[in-house]
């Protein structure tokens, strides 16, 4: 998966792998652990706006995002010291109605 995601060229830009994925597949469930899998992989590479275009794309239809996996973003803006980035990430999941736990809460006061 990471390297059809992330490689010099990729081979599917997000919006053919999203369409694609959402066509083929009726369980939300499923469809869900893609896409949360989808971010942790930009994540490890830090391509953090591909990290919001993937959020941005659950949101807008509905498949559920992983507080846990959000909380990895978190950790990841913080420790690049991109602290701004950190408190509106922190919002849009807030603004998404993500159930923010405490840890979530912390990872952004920590940074702060």
């Amino acid at each position: 998966m990471k390297s059809d995601l992330v490689c010099q060229n990729p081979k599917y830009p997000f919006s053919v792998i999203a369409s694609t994925t959402v066509s083929c597949c009726n369980d939300p469930k499923v469809i869900g652990k893609f896409f949360n899998s989808m971010l942790k992989v930009y994540l490890d590479c830090k391509l953090f706006d591909l990290v919001s275009q993937d959020f941005d794309y659950m949101k807008n239809n509905g498949i559920e995002i992983d507080e846990r996996t959000c909380i990895v973003h978190l950790l990841a803006l913080k420790s690049c010291d991109l602290l701004q980035l950190v408190l509106d990430f922190f919002y849009r999941m807030v603004e998404s109605g993500i159930e923010v736990s405490v840890y979530s809460l912390t990872v952004v006061v920590d940074g702060l």
